[in-house]
């Protein structure tokens, strides 16, 4: 992998899309806060030309699916933006006693969800934390918010990544 310093205008595109993603009304400030103090760098397809990956220095924070333009947080993504937004936005809760699973990378079960961010629609990237806040796997919801609360039988999240 070759890292580069991406452009002003890759900066801005970079920053829109972490914003509409977390809902942040403010984009400066959600952007200003995950990026404060790091230099970023990314990786380019090699058959795009556009950005794949976000570093900060060795570390992946987030990749930009090619299909959408979506970002997929890393852990260390994930936690970056847990550390900015407050509870529950961008979370799912789930209980501690199935915490081991999911950090070990498998699905999370609508009936383990005990809170979750309102504004969760299917197929949003989401965070999974347990009770104490503490992140367990990043994934795609397969369920929006209130029926990831309601329902008691089927899988929720899809665990791309376990903290584990």
């Amino acid at each position: 992998m070759e890292f580069s310093k991406p452009s002003p205008f890759e900066i801005r595109q970079i920053k829109s899309v972490l914003a509409y993603q977390y809902g942040s009304d403010n984009q400066s400030d959600l952007s200003e806060l995950f990026f404060k103090g790091i230099e970023i760098l990314v990786v380019y397809s090699r058959s795009t030309g556009r950005i794949r990956h976000v570093f900060d220095e060795n570390t992946r924070l987030f990749t930009i699916r090619a299909s959408d333009g979506i970002i997929t947080l890393s852990i260390e993504g994930a936690q970056k933006i847990l550390d900015i937004l407050p509870s529950p936005k961008a979370r799912v809760v789930v209980l501690t006693e199935v915490s081991s699973f999911i950090s070990a990378g498998r699905s999370v079960f609508s009936k383990h969800v005990v809170d979750c961010d309102p504004n969760i629609r299917s197929q949003d990237e989401v965070i999974a934390v347990n009770e104490d806040d503490v992140i367990l796997g990043v994934g795609t919801a397969l369920l929006p918010a209130r029926s990831l609360l309601d329902f008691n039988t089927g899988m929720g999240i899809k665990i791309r990544h376990g903290s584990g």
